[in-house]
């Protein structure tokens, strides 16, 4: 059987990963010493060195807790819909809410993603389910859906954050909305495109 989690355990690291957050709103990731970090979450150095290398193993514990919410959200919605039911618009609506419940850690993170760790993750979560989605719904070459959710991912993260940086001015309704206005338009003329190229075409002819 499987031992859960220490309780003191879970809350240190609660702490820890708050107190990192709190600090990254207002300094670079890279200027943030331990010392700091157990000074704000009030725990002392060597417990910190129990559960973490460094800052950077921290701040990947953050992330990674955010992905496994996200994973959570999609399974639960690929698991509870209809064969014929699309779980796209209640994916992407999970997400903009799971954004506005945790703003302030969302906001800290992708300020200071600059090697873009953060929105790979997303991607990664998202991936399989949308080509999936691309190839049965319009019957796209795999190719094409490869290349338009590389596309199709990127501007659904843009409109994420810029949604998050500027104070979240609409709902996570409405930005869901136009998120999947932005899936299906482009879907239907992207996917549509022949990936074949010309001189395999003009082979079949002669």
């Amino acid at each position: 059987m499987e031992k859960k989690p220490d309780r003191r355990v879970k809350r240190t690291c609660e702490a820890l990963q708050q107190s990192l957050l709190a600090l990254m709103q207002h300094q670079p990731l890279e200027q943030i010493t331990v010392r700091e970090l157990c000074q704000k979450a009030d725990i002392n150095r060597g417990t910190f060195y129990l559960h973490y290398h460094d800052v950077y193993e921290l701040y990947d514990a953050v992330q990674m807790g955010i992905m496994d919410e996200l994973n959570r959200a999609v399974e639960t919605h690929c698991s509870q819909v209809q064969e014929d039911e699309d779980p796209a618009p209640y994916i992407i609506l999970d997400i903009f809410e799971y954004f506005t419940q945790n703003y302030q850690a969302c906001v800290a993170i992708f300020q200071q993603d600059r090697s873009n760790v953060f929105l790979r993750r997303i991607r990664s979560v998202l991936r399989p389910r949308l080509i999936r989605r691309f190839i049965r719904d319009y019957q796209a070459q795999e190719a094409a859906a490869d290349y338009y959710y590389n596309y199709l991912v990127n501007g659904c993260i843009g409109i994420m954050q810029h949604w998050l940086l500027t104070g979240r001015k609409q709902s996570p309704q409405t930005l869901a909305k136009m998120t999947m206005a932005f899936v299906d338009d482009g879907a239907r003329a992207f996917l549509n495109f022949s990936m074949e190229e010309p001189e395999k075409k003009e082979n079949e002819k002669n």
